[in-house]
């Protein structure tokens, strides 16, 4: 079961004794400077990382706001500084779609790709296949709807990946390795 790492969360993020989801608030908490804590960007990773098999998790994004990203990044991404190295797409070592007010885009190497959405998501899925470098999300409710696919060859541990703008993501339980070919 995917679970959100609080070690990793910038400190205006609060994450739940359950470590099933982040919110924004208004202040910084007094917290550890741990070396994994991101430092600029308000974001957090999974406790989870992936460096083979098929793995599939789900993303609440009701309460998120207008601003959210959703994806994927390597363990060894920087956490300090406020520049593209430290944001979720910006950077080679890591993927994600975006959302701002009415827009969406997925990035990755701070490239976007924009997308056309007509109906506001409720649930994202990200879908990983390491061996075959497939990153790829969908609106999984209110229908399911595939909406771009990452392919590249990954080199390092693959670690879901959030960030917010306002609001909270929240993981739900239906999280799961995937077993067997496609």
């Amino acid at each position: 079961e995917v679970k959100l790492n609080p070690r990793t969360a910038h400190p205006n993020l609060t994450v739940t004794p359950d470590n099933k989801m982040a919110s924004c608030g208004r202040f910084r908490w007094f917290c550890d400077r741990a070396a994994e804590r991101f430092e600029s960007v308000m974001q957090v990773l999974c406790a989870q990382g992936f460096f083979s098999g098929r793995h599939y998790w789900e993303v609440d994004v009701r309460g998120a706001g207008r601003g959210w990203w959703v994806g994927a990044a390597y363990g060894s991404m920087s956490r300090k500084g406020s520049d593209d190295a430290c944001s979720l797409g910006r950077n080679k070592m890591s993927w994600c779609l975006k959302r701002f007010d009415v827009e969406y885009w997925c990035f990755h190497d701070n490239q976007r790709v924009p997308l056309v959405i007509d109906e506001e998501p409720q649930r994202v899925g990200v879908f990983l296949d390491f061996e075959e470098g497939i990153l790829s999300f969908h609106i999984v409710f209110p229908q399911m709807i595939p909406l771009y696919s990452f392919k590249t060859k990954f080199t390092d541990v693959v670690y879901p990946a959030f960030r917010l703008w306002e609001g909270s993501v929240k993981l739900p339980s239906t999280n799961a390795k995937l077993k067997g070919k496609k």
